[in-house]
């Protein structure tokens, strides 16, 4: 079974489909940076610097997989100056995505950010979705995404989380650790005022936050998090390698040489270890 991986980035899904046995065969994005990162990384693949959406991609012959996990900054929750003609542009975007994957892919998925504007589209649709927290398939941080596709793969998926395995933690993907406790970086958090959850700055009590590495990392955005330890003042931002492995990146995955193109193009990513249970998935359908 061949990969067409839409809104690829730098690779997350195709690292882990290619992890799982699958064949990376197309990858299209509009951004050229990312789709460079990803050439790096599998150059059998065929690149195509591309808008979508679009109807007339030329696929791969064969059974092909066929993910998408178009932008979602515009749905994000953190995404707080987005308009309502923002987000329902965004919303035609993931349509699009959803009925270009069901109509030519032998198996399908779509990841997207667990809004309630996507949900929403989804039950329209006719479309099964689950939310998953990627920390139950390995991946060392607290991240959650929506998933869709296929009945064979949310069955998969669900089944993995049912296990409830013990979670990845910071100190398991990073030995040396830089300090005791990572920090979320981010000045605003959601808190609950006169009974309504909305995005608030945060007072300074909230940068006390700190989580254990001895626990999943914070969800990783394009803004690394940073080390801490008790008793100290000082904070020390992710390095890109670190960063990635908090993604789930193996080592040997090329990254990019800036730091902060290396950091946006890492927050943007699929955790490889999320998609390369999708993958198994769905090369299993073909037994």
């Amino acid at each position: 079974m061949k990969l067409v991986d839409l809104f690829c980035g730098m690779g997350g899904v195709s690292c882990g489909a290619a992890m799982a046995g699958m064949e990376v065969a197309l990858a299209v994005d509009a951004w050229a940076e990312a789709l460079d990162t990803h050439e790096k990384n599998h150059p059998n693949c065929r690149h195509e610097i591309r808008t979508l959406p679009s109807d007339d991609l030329v696929l791969p012959e064969g059974d092909l997989h066929i993910h998408a996990s178009p932008p979602c900054q515009m749905l994000s929750c953190a995404k707080d100056n987005a308009t309502p003609k923002d987000k329902l542009r965004a919303v035609d975007m993931v349509r699009w995505a959803c009925r270009f994957c069901r109509k030519y892919g032998t198996t399908w998925s779509l990841e997207e950010v667990a809004s309630p504007y996507v949900k929403r589209l989804l039950e329209e649709e006719g479309v099964d979705y689950e939310v998953f927290d990627t920390s139950h398939f390995g991946v060392p941080q607290t991240r959650k995404r929506l998933l869709a596709g296929s009945p064979e793969i949310l069955a998969h998926m669900r089944a993995i989380v049912a296990r409830n395995d013990p979670p990845k933690t910071v100190r398991d993907v990073i030995p040396e650790c830089r300090g005791t406790h990572i920090r979320n970086s981010s000045v605003r958090t959601w808190m609950t005022v006169d009974g309504k959850r909305e995005l608030a700055v945060k007072t300074p009590e909230h940068f006390s936050f700190a989580r254990s590495i001895d626990k999943p990392a914070y969800t990783v955005t394009t803004c690394p998090p940073r080390w801490w330890s008790e008793g100290s003042t000082k904070c020390l931002s992710f390095k890109p390698r670190e960063m990635a492995r908090i993604q789930s990146f193996p080592d040997e995955y090329v990254l990019p040489k800036n730091a902060c193109m290396a950091h946006k193009q890492i927050g943007n990513a699929v955790p490889p270890l999320l998609f390369y249970h999708v993958a198994k998935a769905a090369l299993a359908t073909q037994k």
